[in-house]
């Protein structure tokens, strides 16, 4: 099973780090809503205690070789892309992510990166990497972890000389569920059951496309000399994928995968992925029964 290992230093116990999980951008999509993600990424990048984990499917990774190419949906940079001998629409691809990356890159506030389906699909087809590519760029490659697995964060804090304060595990998978459907509560309770399936605090789910949800679970870990509380996570991390393009009057049909299929699109307003909330508790000495992190889900 993948596994990346991350080092998280605090000022001191209790100073709280936002966790952006985020995913299903689809850029090249004619539907994708770039403006609102380039807006969201760079807002994130000016908050200092805020981090990255990418879940895949960043880009559409769709050209003329794939069944569901439209050409007639291609935003122009990627109609000019077609014409270029010099990687087409895959190189194309990888630049537009490093563009709105362009905040994070060599930051080392980026956790993980997962692979998405699109992005694997060309790996199968193509031989190409995007996933690596993009890690590549944003030196990030030892934090690559393929299409599921976990990342493991230690918490340190530098008023106490960086000793460890505490450790929490996130399992990340970019999902396998019907892409469009709005089965929020369907979702949330299966992963839910996946909170059996191993001792992470948070689970992360993308692929779905549904309306972007997190749950706290109340959970006890129970050891011989104590039963303390253990709130866990289980969140989808939303889209920027609209699932609509409009038409012009008088234009011709314009269609994308969820209007063939009979999804509903989605509002500008509820695209993105939420926000989760971590604060390593400060003071569990003599409170043996007291969670060592403290959440909130923000949506």
């Amino acid at each position: 099973m993948n596994m990346v290992h991350v080092e998280e230093t605090v000022q001191k116990t209790g100073d709280e780090v936002v966790l952006i999980p985020t995913g299903d951008w689809h850029l090249g999509a004619a539907d994708c809503a770039e403006e609102k993600l380039r807006s969201d990424v760079a807002a994130w990048a000016k908050i200092p205690n805020a981090r990255l984990l990418l879940m895949g499917d960043l880009m559409e990774c769709i050209d003329y070789r794939d069944k569901r190419f439209f050409p007639q949906e291609l935003p122009p940079r990627y109609a000019d892309a077609l014409l270029n001998s010099d990687g087409g629409i895959p190189s194309e691809s990888v630049a537009h992510a490093l563009e709105i990356l362009e905040p994070w890159r060599e930051s080392g506030r980026i956790w993980a990166i997962a692979t998405g389906n699109h992005e694997r699909k060309l790996e199968v087809t193509q031989s190409r990497n995007l996933t690596a590519e993009v890690a590549r760029e944003c030196g990030i490659s030892h934090r690559q972890i393929g299409y599921g697995g976990f990342v493991h964060v230690t918490f340190r804090s530098k008023q106490s000389g960086k000793a460890t304060i505490g450790s929490l595990v996130i399992d990340v998978h970019h999902g396998w569920q019907t892409a469009g459907r709005g089965g929020s509560g369907n979702l949330l309770n299966g992963m839910e059951r996946e909170l059996g399936n191993s001792n992470a605090d948070i689970i992360l789910r993308g692929h779905s496309h549904a309306p972007r949800v997190g749950q706290i679970i109340p959970s006890l870990d129970v050891t011989k000399n104590r039963v303390r509380e253990w709130p866990r996570i289980v969140s989808s991390t939303g889209t920027y994928k609209r699932g609509s393009v409009e038409t012009k009057q008088g234009g011709a049909p314009r269609e994308t995968y969820e209007l063939f299929k009979g999804f509903r699109g989605r509002l500008d307003s509820g695209l993105g992925p939420p926000r989760i909330i971590i604060r390593p508790d400060s003071n569990t000495s003599g409170r043996r029964n007291v969670p060592t992190f403290e959440y909130e889900v923000i949506i």
